[in-house]
This record gives C-alpha cells, structure tokens and sequence, in this order.
C-alpha cells in the first residue's frame, strides 16, 4: 500500500523470523498461571480485578462509563453507558452479572455482562445485549487500570504505554481489530507479573480496543462488534475474553496467548505448507529491477539465495493503476530470470482486493465493493500520487466470485512469469462490511479463504506475503512488510518519543510464523537520520530483517558508512540466521535471538544508546558488536568513531547532540587526521563539512540558545477547541511538549505532536462551523535579545490537499500579564491549501524581557474534510543581542591553512606547530579554513568549468558527501524548452544540496551571474528553494516551483574585492525531495560594470 492506511481514515492523517522458528522455551521470569500459582479473582461489589501482582477495576454500575451497548439512535446516537443505567448485581457460585438497563418500552435497551471464575485461575468475561429498537453496532466491557501500571499492546507491531508516556502516536485511542489491533489481546503490566486479557475468537467478530489516559488512569474500552449491517440488530453478543495472570515481564504474557493462538488456529500446522527457501530469507530489497549492474554488484556484498528482491513497479499500468489488470511489462520476465540466475528470489506487488472503477471487471464486482458499516459508503482505496489521482474499490474477498477471479490471475501471473513471491498488498484491511456475510463469510473468514486458495491452487514454492501483519494474514504468510510506528512517513519526520514506546508485542505472536521487514516507504539509507528512525523501529524493536529501498547502482558500488554498515548487517543475519529467542529477556532488551549455531544475541539499550551484540560469538569467545548507535549524551568515553564526526581527542568523542542518533563504529579514531581536539564546553559545533579545497565550521553559542523550540518545550502549554457560541473545551492541566503530546476534544479538534511538527485539527463534529482549534505557550523572553516567532504552515499531506478547502493559521501573542481589555495584541494571518510549508513570522521585540502568551490558531474553510493542519517547527528564534563573545578552538589539519574566512569576517588562525592551530572566532560564526588560495581569477570564470566541492547538509545541521542523485555534478538542463550549461543539484529530503567555490576575487570587484530552475518533467515537484552564499552570509534566494521560466540572479561581490572568499550554491527541498531536479544554469563570475 503505496500511501499508508490510504482509504479508511478520512480525519486522521497516519501517511500515509522465519517460520518454523525455534522458541526460547524459558519463560522470562516465571512461568504460566495455574490454580496453586498467579490468579486473578474478583471483588463482586467494588468491581475490584486482583491479578496477583496488581489490580484493576472492571467499569460497572455507576462508575466510569466504559461498559455499556453502542447504538446508532438510543443515547443520541452515542450509545448507553453503565453511569446512566439502572445496574445490579447477581452473584452465584464462581459467576457475577452485573445487569444494566435503560429506558423503557421501545427505548428499552438490557446488558448482562457475565464474570466467571475458571478451574485455573482465570477468569471470563462475556456480554449479552437486548433491545426494542434496533441499531445495536457493538457491546463492550471496561476497566480502569492505574498508570502505575503498564500496558503492552499489539499494535502495529507493539507499542507500550506508560505514565510517562500514555498516549499513542498520531492520536489513537482507538485500535481496531485486526487492521491496527493486530492480536486480540493485551496485557497489563505490574512489578513482578501482570494479568493477560484475550479474546477467543477464530474470525467471527470485528472488535476494538479503545484506550485513554486521564487523571493518572488508563480508561481501557473491550468492544465486540455486531456483524453489519446494524440497523435491525437488536441482539448481539461478545466474544468471551479471558483473563489470566503470569509472572515475570510481560513477555511471558505474550508467550502464554501464542501458546493459545498456534492450537486455535493451526499456526505450526499452517506453517508448514510455506515453501522451505522462505525460512532461509535474511535480507529484503525494493527495487523494480530496472538496473542489472546494481544487481550484479549487489549479489558481490550479500547471498542471494538469502535475500528477497520485493518488485512493485512490474506491471505495464503504473503502480496501484487498473486494478485487476496484472498485464506485466514486456522486459520483466528476462529480468525476473536474470535476477534469479544470481541466486536472488523475487516477490511481485499484486492487491488482494483491489478493482479499479475503469477496469471491465468492476460490473461484475461491483456487488461485493465493501460498505463502510457505519456511513454505508462503497469502500475506496484513494490517494494523490504527485499530479495522478488514484482510485479503487475494495472488493470483499469474501466473494467466491471475486476469489476465482483473483486466484484465477495470480496462477496465470506465475505461470507465466515464474516468480519466487506473491506480495498481496493491504492484506491488512478488514472491514465489518455493511454488505453483510457474503456466500457465507464475513471479510475477515474471507481473507482466510482468499489465502487458503491461493495456497491451495499456487505451486508449492511460491511463496505468500502481505502488509502488515495481524493474526488472519499470518496464517499463510510467509513474509509481511511492517509499518514504521512512530514515523511520519509523508513527511519523512520521526519522533523519538513514540519510537521508545515501541516494543516486539505482535512480534512475540507472529515470529515463528512470518518473516517480516520494512514497508516500502523505509528509507534509504541516503537520509542517514531518517534511515536510523526506521531502522531503530522495524529492525532493532520489531525484529524485521534487514532492508534496503530503491538502492542506486553508486550506492551499491561505493557505499557509504551507513551503507556498509547495513551490508555488515545483513551479512551477520544471512550468517548466523537468528530466530526470536525471549528466554534471555531483561530490562534493557530491545529485542533477542538465538542463532543457527545456539548463541544468543540481543538489540539492547545501553549507557550510551543502543547496539546488536552477539553473546560468546567471537573467536576467543567474546562478545561480537554487530551494530551500534549512540544518543542521548554530548559525550562519549568510547575507542571508535562516528563516521564524518571530527571533534574528538584520544579519550572520547564530544560536541555530540543528545537528541541525535549516530551510527557508531568500532575502529581506532585516527588522531593525525584533520578533527577539532579542544573547544569551550558551552558551544555547539552545529557542523563540520571537510572538502577538498576548506573546510566549514558552524558554530553555535550554547550561552545564547538561538531558539525557544516548541516541539521541545517544557511549558506551560494548553490546548483546546472554541466553537462558534463561544464554547471552549480544553485540557484540564497545562502540558509539556518533551516526549510528545495528544490531545482530541468534544467536536474533533485535535492536537498532535508529529515530530518536528504540530496536527491541530479543527474541530469537525457537530456544530463545527465557525470554531478553531488553538494552542497556547507561556514564554518568558529575554531582554538582551531580539525575538521572532517563526513558523511553517500547510496541510499534512497531497491526500489532504485533494478533500480540503484549506485552512486559515492565526498568530496572536501579548503579554500575559497585561489586563485582557486593554493589552496590545501582535497578530498574523496565513491561508494555506497545500502540503509545501509557508513560512509565517510575527516580531516580538516589543515583549523583550517580558513574559509573553503564543496562542496559535486553526480555523476550517467551508468545508472541515481532511483539514489536517500543521504547525511546522514553531519557535520562538532569539537573535544574537550585541556583538558575539569570541572562543578559541584546537585543531589538527594535516593540510596546512592558507587563510581563514568567515561570516562574521572576525576569524582569525595561529599556527602551533605540528599541524595543530588555534582558531579564534565568534562563538555564533560560520568559519571557513581554506588550503589553497591561487591568484585571483580572470574575469569572465564559468564556475560550471572550475573544480567544485559538492556535499548535502539537512535540517538538523549534519552534513554528508553527495551520493547520487544527491549533490552537485556539471550538466545540462531545460526549462520550458531553453537548454543551458550549468550544475544539476538535486537537494535531498529535508536538506540542502550545497556547491561551493574558492575563488580570489580581483582587485576590481566582481559580480555573479546565471540562472536558477526546476527542469523540465518535474511537475510533481512542491518547490525548490535557491540560495546563493558568499562566506556564509545569504545574498540572495528564490523559492521556485515547477513550470515555471529560468529565474535569471545577479549579486554583486563587490565588498569581497580583492579577498579569498568562498562562493556556496546551495538548492533547499524545502521538505519533500520528490522530482526537484534543481538546476543553476551558467553561473559565472562577471566584471562589475
């Protein structure tokens, strides 16, 4: 699924080993529950649930409203809770029924919720609803857990909440069964063991698990659906559930319900049939086999026969086009031979219900579209793709006549292009379909029957995988990609918050059944840091194997640190083939193996950050180190290296950014090479970028912090919605935004922390015509500087640009002190209709040393569809008050410097001998050391002609060597039609392409001179920003969109006459990369007239 959870969620925007595998029989810490071991009982008139280690409480009578009937008219349309309900209690030997009622004649509505004690210790939980109008949609049950204790959900992938960090990404609290909720069950977590909660369904019931956090509770909702459609429901049942204790870490938990799900549905029985090459795969690889020299190199770094190619773009129709037409492209079937001549085994994209409305098969299908069960609308699979819309239909695999025509294709597709590997894409979605049972199924036995055939009718060695994972799809699975919890994947942002509350809950289920690995949108490992953020999820928490996205031949060929690394990788997972192995669980375990050979081997946190160590591995016995990342620290007492970071000396390595993750190498720092040995300890060196001819220090005063960071921001903050009568619903306490928040009020006004990002969602029930959504910052401001509030304003995505009409952000600040009526208020106001950010700023400099109120707005157009807002990087920048204090840095240059340059032109260097110097420069300075300085040129100079430096620096400040299509190279380009001479530079996400020059200006001045333009067949791209440098110091820029003419620049240079100086080129995403195929067309330095 090309665009992430595309057609289901309309309001909230989420963009969008082997089988068989030996368990680690031990139990972490103990072992199941039984009648002379952990039980769990119940206290009949307080509710009171005691599992032993820990105690929850079941919602009954009049207490917190979470047990109850949902219905689509009584209670208006909101359901019947037990806090307004007429409730008793029977208690009978080892049963208690809680009886609710509402109502009378025909809004009569009855609830018996049933808890029964069981022989071993457990206990049950059931429900029966009744009522005299129908429209029941579902029946659930409810505790309140103290947020003493934890809760592990399986949840794309897993995920653990806490009191320190309660609330789940992207503003879920409600997880659906099985596209979210991928394992009916979860398990609360106390010290010493917890309680399993688990349903003991095999396909029968839709359901949800609805979780909120408020006033030091986890409010947990258990809700089984009614089969839609539910307008004449007017009896309906739940699942039963069961609740069970066990001791130990919650592991154990996991442990015992895999137990139970592999006998309940035949899971190492249905494992079996996989084909045997499955279990060997150790690496996956997106590529669409356009290039056979970067195959053919990449079979030279890892084992083929361990490693699956994953093709998307095979078919003639481009991706997710024309569904069911699976027509492939004439070339494919040579490279499909030719890849797995090398040894590589090859897995083509298919949809397992996709139909395209253009397509002939739609009449014939159209019956079985899915029905939402709520709405009653066809089900659509729907997305913008840069300027291509693209529609489909879900069509219910619980057809027959759908199976037999899908089945049908996927035989004809092997026969005749033989691949290793059926990919059903979004495999995951199962709807509750308003249709009702189809031939006999709901979609959920549907799905089943669907892999069932294929199975069945497929050769036994081609092998099934799907997205996502849930306990229906890895029944036949062999494979299935993972989605990166925690990751804005449309935006290409993380946060770390949400990726720490990431543990292998699901995979603790699935592993022995289903390889998984990355979903297509893993990065590259071109984005370092992005990469690192997915990497730190699917592989290091998650369990996956290995993956590498979309490699370019140069990558492959000449590969990076990060590269190599994952080469390095990928090799000791093909080597060792480690299977999940929890035996050896402890507090610091991300996820643990046990290898071929018998061996343990853990991802781990640590004092410094996280690493992969492989137990007793090495060739005297020792530990292996296999891969690790630091963080958290600006230091580090370790022997090895970061690669590209220079400031370091023989004991440690320094100036790190805690909030930063770096690939860490175990190999001696080489203490002759050029690296900074000494600074102050309180400035940040922000980069360092080592060229050919210079070198380029950025320096930032830790003194001074340039910035009040929202994202960052201890607080005070609140958070609401106002609606047009002036109702204000808000947070009952004011917020940090350290570790991420989540807020959603009455009318749908949400609040979200994405990453480098805010979502504030206007409000989009009931009446929400005329309100917003706001949040406020109480900010203290120095007086010494000068403040600005800046900010980037768009909608979260081309799929929200498609429905929305846009949105109206409104910045107001004033004093908070200041009386309400009469106190000055400094506004601004931006429209926005687009995914590309706008910038907004606002001047505070009135409010110097003043303690000051941001209140930052969202209002709806005429419409609220898919208005998902976004703040991008809100904060408050602080200019430098005065003149910058000076510092002094060491360092070692074997090079000799022949001059330094800088922003502020203040630098200055002294030589200490033995390649050392001593750099003298403004604690906030763009500094320049330069080798080589020639003559002054003679004018008119192409720089296209002259020898450049070319590196990519991105938003964070870290800087990296180009690697194609990144950086900067001599070429030609077009621009409506007009070719020029000049520099392709593609800037990379989120990030800068930068070329640079030294040059001796003459005497006489100079000026330079060329073009700027986003090449011809790039109308996808959402824009490019120019910049041209000199010394550092921003002389002109341009933010150009595609389709546009060449924009011809012209800066003179006339206070560098005479000086060496350093000329930057530089091409900004501007967030997203797609299609900037940034060109500057004959640039030149020219005489000035």
């Amino acid at each position: 699924m090309n665009a992430s959870w595309r057609g289901k969620w309309r309001k909230t925007m989420m963009t969008g080993l082997a089988a068989v595998m030996v368990w680690g029989g031990a139990l972490a810490g103990g072992g199941p529950a039984a009648a002379d071991g952990p039980s769990v009982t119940l206290n009949a008139s307080t509710g009171a649930l005691n599992f032993t280690y820990g105690t929850a409480t079941l919602a009954k009578g009049s207490g917190t409203a979470l047990t109850g009937i949902r219905h689509r008219t009584l209670g208006g349309g909101n359901g019947l809770w037990n806090d307004t309900a007429v409730s008793a209690a029977t208690v009978k030997k080892g049963h208690t029924t809680y009886a609710q009622t509402w109502g009378s004649g025909q809004s009569l509505a009855e609830l018996e919720t049933t808890v029964a004690a069981k022989y071993d210790g457990t206990l049950t939980v059931s429900q029966n609803a009744d009522t005299q109008t129908g429209g029941i949609s579902g029946v659930q049950w409810g505790l309140v857990v103290p947020d003493t204790y934890d809760l592990i959900l399986p949840v794309l992938g897993g995920i653990r909440l806490t009191a320190e960090s309660p609330d789940a990404a992207y503003g879920f609290q409600q997880f659906d069964y099985p596209n979210i909720w991928e394992a009916q069950m979860f398990i609360i977590q106390g010290s010493g063991g917890g309680m399993l909660v688990h349903g003991d369904d095999d396909a029968r019931f839709f359901k949800s698990l609805h979780v909120k956090h408020e006033n030091g509770n986890f409010y947990v909702g258990v809700e089984t659906y009614a089969p839609a459609p539910f307008a004449q429901v007017r009896k309906a049942v739940s699942t039963g559930w069961r609740l069970k204790a066990y001791t130990g870490d919650w592991v154990n938990g996991a442990t015992l319900y895999r137990t139970w799900a592999d006998k309940k549905f035949d899971l190492s029985k249905l494992s079996k049939l996989q084909p045997a090459w499955a279990k060997d795969v150790q690496f996956t690889v997106l590529t669409d086999l356009e290039d056979a020299q970067t195959l053919n190199t990449l079979a030279q770094e890892v084992e083929p026969s361990q490693t699956l190619l994953v093709v998307p773009g095979w078919r003639e129709d481009p991706y997710d086009v024309d569904f069911p037409d699976y027509t492939p492209k004439a070339d494919i079937a040579a490279k499909i031979q030719a890849a797995q001549a090398l040894g590589f085994k090859v897995m083509l994209y298919v949809n397992i219900f996709g139909v395209d409305p253009n397509n002939p098969a739609f009449a014939s299908m159209q019956p079985y579209q899915v029905k939402d069960p709520f709405s009653l609308q066809p089900v659509f699979s729907e997305y913008t793709a840069g300027s291509s819309h693209i529609k489909f239909a879900q069509i219910n695999p619980a057809s027959q006549a759908w199976r037999t025509l899908f089945v049908g294709k996927m035989a004809q597709l092997v026969q005749s292009l033989h691949p290793d590997g059926i990919h059903l894409d979004q495999s995951l979605l199962m709807y509750n379909d308003a249709n009702g049972t189809i031939d006999g199924r709901n979609m959920l036995q549907g799905n089943i029957a669907l892999h069932r055939e294929l199975r069945e009718q497929l050769p036994a060695n081609v092998a099934l995988g799907g997205e996502s994972l849930n306990e229906i799809t890895t029944r036949y699975e062999s494979f299935a990609q993972r989605h990166a919890y925690g990751i804005f994947a449309q935006t290409g942002t993380w946060d770390d918050s949400k990726i720490d509350q990431v543990v292998p809950a699901s995979s603790a289920i699935f592993a022995p059944y289903t390889t998984i690995y990355g979903h297509p949108d893993h990065a590259n490992p071109l984005t370092e840091d992005y990469f690192i953020a997915w990497h730190k999820v699917v592989q290091n928490r998650l369990g996956a194997v290995p993956m590498l996205t979309r490699p370019t031949y140069a990558q492959v060929a000449n590969p990076s640190p990060l590269m190599a690394q994952l080469f390095a990788e990928a090799r000791w997972y093909q080597d060792n083939k480690p299977q999940l192995d929890f035996g050896q669980w402890d507090a610091n375990a991300l996820f643990a193996f046990k290898t071929a050979s018998g061996k343990s081997a853990k991802y781990e946190r640590d004092a410094y950050g996280e690493k992969l160590t492989a137990y007793g591995a090495g060739s005297s016995g020792g530990d292996v180190g296999v891969l690790r990342y630091l963080y958290g620290s600006d230091s580090v007492t370790l022997p090895g290296r970061i690669p590209g970071w220079y400031l370091y000396d023989s004991a440690k390595l320094f100036g790190l950014n805690p909030a930063k993750t770096y690939l860490y190498l175990d190999l001696p720092r080489d203490q002759t090479a050029f690296h900074i040995d000494g600074m102050p300890a309180d400035v940040a060196m922000k980069s360092v970028a080592v060229h050919t001819n210079h070198t380029v220090l950025s320096l930032q005063d830790q003194q001074q912090p340039g910035a009040v960071d929202f994202m960052n921001y201890a607080g005070p903050i609140r958070a609401g919605e106002k609606l047009a009568d002036g109702t204000v619903h808000q947070t009952a306490a004011a917020f940090s935004s350290i570790g991420g928040f989540s807020y959603s009020f009455a009318q749908g006004g949400t609040v979200q922390h994405w990453g480098d990002r805010i979502l504030a969602h206007p409000p989009y029930s009931g009446t929400w015509q005329g309100g917003h959504t706001w949040l406020e910052f109480d900010v203290t401001l120095p007086a010494d500087r000068t403040p600005t509030f800046e900010t980037g304003v768009q909608l979260g995505s081309e799929v929200n640009v498609a429905s929305s009409d846009g949105v109206t952000f409104k910045v107001y600040a004033w004093e908070k002190a200041a009386p309400a009526a009469t106190r000055p208020v400094l506004s601004k106001e931006q429209f926005s209709h687009s995914a590309t950010p706008t910038p907004v700023s606002l001047d505070l400099s009135s409010f110097k040393g003043k303690e000051v109120t941001v209140r930052m707005e969202t209002h709806p157009g005429t419409t609220v569809d898919n208005d998902s807002a976004v703040w991008v990087a809100p904060h408050i920048a602080l200019a430098q008050a005065g003149a910058a204090r000076s510092v002094d840095l060491t360092l070692v240059s074997p090079r000799p410097l022949a001059s330094v340059a800088s922003a502020s032109g203040l630098a200055t260097y002294t030589s200490l001998g033995a390649n050392r110097y001593k750099v003298t420069a403004p604690a906030t300075d763009q500094v320049y050391l330069i080798y080589s300085t020639g003559g002054a040129v003679t004018l008119p100079l192409s720089l296209s002609a002259q020898p450049l430096d070319s590196s990519l620096q991105f938003e964070d400040g870290t800087t990296a060597p180009p690697q194609d299509p990144f950086g900067g190279k001599v070429g030609t380009g077009t621009v409506l039609g007009v070719q020029k001479q000049g520099l392709d530079a593609h800037p990379p996400q989120h990030g800068q392409t930068r070329v640079e020059y030294v040059v001796t200006l003459p005497a006489g001045g100079a000026k330079l001179t060329g073009f700027a333009g986003i090449k011809d067949g790039a109308e996808d791209s959402q824009g490019v920003g120019f910049r041209v440098a000199v010394n550092g110091s921003e002389l002109w820029s341009d933010d150009l969109q595609p389709g546009g003419a060449w924009t011809p620049f012209s800066v003179s240079l006339s206070a560098y006459a005479g000086k060496t100086v350093v000329i930057t080129l530089i091409t900004d995403s501007l967030g997203d990369y797609g299609y900037d195929w940034a060109f500057w067309g004959e640039p030149k330095l020219q005489a000035l007239p």
